[in-house]
Parts: structure tokens; sequence; C-alpha cells
């Protein structure tokens, strides 16, 4: 009968030891388990379970999320829940972030060498260190150990540039690391790292510094003035000098947070023929972007290549020719992937790539060798790297139809070549469809879903729409899209516009169009005051708040500007950036975060 005696005994022993663990968030599994590094490779698209800011794209100043009040430096969790919580402005969806536990245990604090801190609270020990990239000023790499399983979020800033909150990593474990990214050049920062235990309590946190370094010449050389303020917290260019490609960011006050330096960096290559293109930021805030010279790259913020398609020339079968079979014809800038890309899908990229075919133009005078430039639409499967042919411009249009037709002398046999299609933007419209702009037949074309067939052509040879006021038509055009009602948004450079319709100018411009009476119908513009024209590259994006970022891009166009309209065509943000050894600059692109960090009061 004593074995009834220690039931009692054994149970309420057995409860107290969990009720103790569960406290501190801990279980027995999770002790044992290591995490995977946040910033890593990841699976495509897998968000992290905390970072429902992320699906916000505008964070405007009067709406920060308030940081948790505490006070001592590093404490340990009592087995009592807080019933204090962090207060959020309305509104804005941010990460868990309960507040420190407190308790009368002293924690104490181990000295460590500069950059690194180790703390220690009751049972909890919290080691952390902070390294400066050595090929990046801009990018800190916190390493963090826990002796138990914890999650954890860091908060970093100063007084100057203002305080972050990175997303909660969504994973226990006992050693992380994560890279620190949105950060300004030449500044003292400090970092509180927060573990948190398995009932969204802050058991333990500890704080270090860091110091950014200086900016590289080509970044340090860019010269930057603005009116007004853009509603967006990033916004992302790509720029070439005659040594360098690369990528970089500012903030709402042009300061630059953020850049990367492409891999034709340092080499010997003409102007013109490098230069990174196409950038596009999946849910999980990886990179995918093209380059002329090195084909396709999906990255993370931090410079961590996730996958890479090389770049390949493009193979022209020309089976009459005089080299009497297939030959390489890589001379042009264009060949191979080129001018934008879009994700398809979770794990498809759909990218443009030029292909030369033979063309026998004798019927127009022209010569009978005669090779002819067209486009295609490639699908890069990132997963199992492959890419195939989806769709082909010679397949659906024809030489025959023509706008700008300009022959030159091409390739080491100079070999008369024409670039007939050059299309310069892809996208996804409402109805799955594909649109492409094609510059050098005015044109915008809708692919039906399966890429079997021409849905409608607006604009140039064969449009399927007419333009009752003529001054609504676009010319050699960049940035195609389909807005959620239907309308189209281009970049309208405006090379060749006739006098009658106002000459050349650059705008951007929305069009309705109606399928019953098949006309397009400008509803929306914005055309500066004087006249920016640029004769080629820029682009235009449309903002979740309705406003409109447009690019100037074009090198007749310096410098370089880049404009927030409203609704009503007017200007919210102007902003230009000139430097003297700035060669080109194609695109400006609107982001609300880098890796998922937010804005915080403190």
């Amino acid at each position: 009968m004593k074995w009834r005696r220690f039931i009692p005994f054994w149970h309420r022993t057995f409860a107290a030891v969990v009720g103790a663990i569960s406290a501190v968030g801990i279980s027995a599994t999770a002790c044992a388990g290591l995490s995977e590094s946040p910033t890593a490779v990841s699976a495509l698209e897998a968000t992290p379970t905390q970072s429902a800011a992320t699906t916000v794209p505008i964070v405007p100043e009067t709406v920060l999320a308030t940081s948790p009040v505490v006070e001592p430096t590093a404490v340990a969790a009592t087995t009592q829940p807080s019933n204090t919580t962090p207060t959020t402005a309305a509104n804005v969806p941010t990460p868990t972030q309960p507040a420190v536990q407190t308790t009368t245990a002293q924690p104490t604090t181990t000295a460590s060498p500069a950059g690194t801190a180790e703390v220690t609270a009751g049972a909890l020990t919290l080691k952390h260190t902070a390294t400066l990239r050595a090929d990046n000023a801009l990018i800190v790499d916190v390493k963090i150990e826990f002796n138990l399983a914890l999650d954890y979020y860091i908060e970093y800033g100063n007084a100057e540039a203002g305080w972050l909150r990175t997303p909660r990593v969504g994973r226990f474990g006992k050693l992380f690391e994560t890279a620190l990214v949105r950060l300004q050049a030449d500044l003292e920062y400090e970092y509180e790292v927060f573990g948190i235990n398995r009932v969204d309590q802050a058991v333990v946190k500890s704080t270090g510094r860091f110091r950014t370094g200086p900016l590289p010449d080509a970044l340090a050389s860019l010269k930057f003035t603005q009116e007004g303020r853009p509603t967006s917290h990033i916004i992302m260019f790509d720029a070439e000098t005659p040594n360098d490609e690369f990528l970089f960011a500012i903030d709402r006050d042009s300061n630059i947070i953020w850049y990367w330096f492409g891999p034709a960096s340092g080499k010997s290559i003409e102007p013109f023929r490098r230069g990174l293109q196409g950038i596009k930021q999946r849910a999980n805030f990886n990179l995918v972007f093209l380059s002329k010279v090195d084909g396709l790259f999906d990255m993370t913020p931090d410079g961590t290549m996730v996958h890479r398609l090389e770049h390949s020339s493009v193979v022209i079968t020309d089976g009459g020719s005089d080299s009497g079979g297939s030959s390489t014809e890589d001379d042009s800038s264009e060949a191979g992937p080129h001018h934008d890309l879009v994700i398809f899908d979770k794990s498809r990229v759909l990218y443009l790539e030029q292909e030369s075919r033979p063309y026998d133009d004798t019927a127009n005078s022209g010569p009978a060798n005669l090779l002819v430039a067209g486009d295609r639409l490639m699908m890069w499967d990132v997963l199992n790297e492959t890419t195939k042919e989806v769709w082909n411009s010679f397949d659906y249009l024809s030489p025959e139809d023509r706008v700008k037709w300009r022959i030159v002398n091409r390739g080491g046999a100079q070999r008369p070549w024409a670039d007939w299609t050059h299309a310069n933007s892809v996208s996804i419209g409402t109805t799955e469809n594909i649109l492409v702009s094609n510059r050098h037949l005015n044109q915008v074309i809708s692919i039906a879903p399966g890429f079997q067939e021409i849905e409608w052509k607006l604009g140039g040879p064969g449009s399927d729409f007419t333009f009752p006021d003529p001054d609504d038509q676009f010319y050699h055009q960049h940035s195609a899209y389909q807005l959620a009602d239907g309308n189209v948004l281009v970049f309208d450079n405006g090379n060749d516009r006739p006098h009658g319709e106002g000459g050349e100018y650059s705008r951007a411009l929305e069009l309705n169009l109606d399928f019953e009476a098949m006309t397009a119908t400008k509803v929306w513009e914005y055309r500066p005051k004087p006249d920016h024209y640029a004769s080629k590259q820029s682009n235009i994006e449309r903002l979740e708040n309705g406003n409109t970022l447009v690019a100037f891009s074009a090198p007749d166009a310096e410098p370089m500007l880049t404009v927030e309209a409203n609704q009503r065509g007017e200007e919210v943000w102007r902003h230009t950036f000139w430097s003297p050894t700035l060669v080109e600059h194609y695109r400006s692109h609107a982001f609300p975060s880098l890796n998922g960090e937010i804005p915080i009061r403190r």
C-alpha cells in the first residue's frame, strides 16, 4: 500500500519540475536543439512566422511601433506571467514583442572584448558578438548563443539614424547568426538582443555596440538632392560606373543604407555592357535580378547567393549560312538574359532573353543575310536549376511588322543585324496574362495564360485598340504593367513622338482599355515641369497608397531624376542623384523593408 502514498508525492514533484521548465520557456526537446541562421539560405518564400510587419509596404512616421519598456541590462524570468505588453501603433502589425520579466536576482555580466558581450540572468546565459563585414561597410554579422533554446529579436539604432527592430525568427535554438542591414556609414550603433521563451516572454536581454565603416568611392562620390519626402521607407537604385556595377538603397532622407557590388565590378568591360536589371523582392525579402554579363541571381539581403543561373550566349540556328551550321551571336549587349524578369511563382522566374535568327529581307530592299533580333520568354526553375523557352516572338509576330528598323553590322564578320522587338519589361496581368513591352514596336502585348496566343496588342503595328485622342499614344515605352482595375501603366519615353502630338517628351501614363469599343484613353499622367526628356531606360511603379514612383533614368536626362507623384499628378517627392563617374542608371524601386526590419520609437 506504500506505493499508493507515493503517487501524490511523485505527481506533485513532476508537476513542479514541468511548471518550472515552462516558466523559462524550455522543453526537453528544445534544450538539445540548435537553430539555423535566420539569414542563411532559406526555402523560397518561407517568411518567418513572426514577421507580420512585412506585409505593410509603408509605415508612416506617425504610426511607428513602440519598443517595450525595459530597465535592467539583463534580467531573469520569474514563474509569474507578466501582464505587461508592448504598446504598438494602430494598423501597424508587428512581431510579438513581450515585456522583459523582472526578478530580485542580480544578473552578472562578463567583461569581453569590444563588440562582444556575455550576460547571465538566473539560469540563462546569453553571449553575442557583432562584426562588421570586411567587404561591406553597412552589414554587421551578429552571432548569438543561449545556454537554453530560445527565440529572439534584435533592436538596433542610435539617435541620429533612429531605431529598428528585426522580426522574430520563429524558431527555437541555442545558436543563431543574423545580419543587420539598413545601416548608415561611419556611425556608432547600439543593439540589444532579446531572448524569447515559448510563452512569448522576453526572459533575457543584453546590449552591445558596433561601428559601421566608410562608403566605397563609387558610392561616396554620389551627390543627392531632394524636395519633399517619399512615402516609402526604402528606395533602391541600380548604377554603373566605368569600373563597377552595383545596387544601393537610400532612406527617406537620402542616406545610403545598403549596397551590393555585382560580379562584373572591377572587370575590363565596355561601358553599357555591364549592369544589374529587373530587381524584384520576394516575400522573404530575397532579391531576384539579372546581370547583362553574369546571368540571373536570387540572393538574401546580406548578399548570400541562394540560386544562380549562369549567363549563356544566344545560339543561332543558321542552316543556310556561310558558316554551314550554327553560330553564336553574343556581340549584342542584350544577348542572353536582358532588361527584366518577374517572379512567376515560389520556384520559377520568368525572364526576357534575346534571340537572333537569319532573315531574307530583300523584299524590303534589305540584305539577304540579315540577322533579326527578337525576344523570347524563358522560365527559370530555381529549385531544379533548369531553364526553358515558353514563348518566342518569332512564332507570334512577324519581322514584316516593324517601326524602328535600323540595320547595323555586328560581330566579327560584320554581318548586318537589326534589333526588331527590343522587349524591355515583362509582368503578370490581372488574369495571369503576361504583359511584354516591345519598345521598338511602340507596342504592349498581352500573352494569354499558358503562352499559346496573344490576347491583344496595344499600340504599334496591328494594334487591337485605337486612341480617340492621338495625344494618348505612347512611343518607345518602358515598364508596362496592368493594374488591378485592368488599366495599363507605362513609362512613355516619347522617342520620335510626332510634333503634332507634342514632340519628344517623357511622362508616366495610365490608360483605360475599353474592351467593347476597343479604345485606349488616358486617365492619369505625370509630366515634369519643365520637361525631363529620357530617351531610353527609366521605369514606373504604382505604390499601394495610390502614388506612383517614376524614374527618368537615361544618361541624356542627367541628373538622374526620381519622382513620387500622387493621384492628381502632383509631386510628393523629387529626388536627383549624380556622380562624375556615373555611366548609367536604369530603374528605381520602392521597398517596405530590406530584411523584415521595422522602425520603432525608443
